[in-house]
């Protein structure tokens, strides 16, 4: 479905929750998903999950239901590595 092609739309829509205390320090977004790089050097993203872009290790979709994205766990980048910028295309993404 659209958002925002009628009035009053955009003003209806709730903030994204991204769990407790959780900042935003930067978002870009993809064909069909988002991610967000957030204050604790996690990178949360929420979307349609084809093709398993949203990093999860899984295709279901996030963001769909209210509190899902701040349920799901911040992806996993190992190696003690911390994300610094993002960036998204068509179907990938990198930090």
């Amino acid at each position: 479905s659209s958002i925002g092609d009628q009035a009053g739309e955009m003003a209806a829509l709730q903030p994204i929750d991204f769990g407790p205390n959780r900042r935003v320090l930067e978002i870009a977004a993809g064909q069909d998903f988002t991610c967000a790089r957030l204050d604790d050097a996690t990178v949360k993203c929420w979307g349609r999950g084809t093709d398993g872009r949203l990093g999860t290790g899984s295709t279901a979709a996030l963001g769909v239901a209210p509190g899902d994205i701040a349920a799901s766990p911040a992806l996993a980048f190992g190696g003690g590595l911390t994300p610094v910028q993002l960036s998204l295309g068509h179907y990938h993404g990198c930090a």
